[in-house]
């Protein structure tokens, strides 16, 4: 049976789809390495609590604590190696000079 006004109604009360937000741009792998350098310096040298880390990168990247924790464990294995390999402030410093190390 097709009522008239249905599929209007049905329009107005469906929830929608959500919307997948694509990002497009070349430099997410660099700020990805950005932000794993800059984890490894709040976490490890600074020793910052790991509750807090978020809500200083939020500010620094203007991206979500939800997506910076989905982008680290998305570089796990980057961030393996920057903790192996243990930067100094100094080269953390000249690799991202734009940043505040001390």
């Amino acid at each position: 049976m097709n009522i008239r006004g249905t599929q209007t109604l049905t329009a107005i009360f469906t929830e929608p789809e959500p919307k997948l937000r694509k990002v497009n741009g070349s430099f997410l792998e660099d700020r990805d390495m950005a932000m794993c350098y800059r984890f490894y310096f709040y976490y490890h040298i600074i020793r910052q609590r790991l509750d807090d880390i978020p809500n200083i990168m939020e500010k620094e990247f203007y991206i979500g604590a939800t997506t910076i924790f989905k982008r680290l464990t998305a570089n796990d294995s980057l961030l393996k190696d920057i903790n192996q390999n243990a930067p100094t402030r100094a080269q953390l410093r000249k690799r991202y000079p734009h940043l505040n190390w001390d």
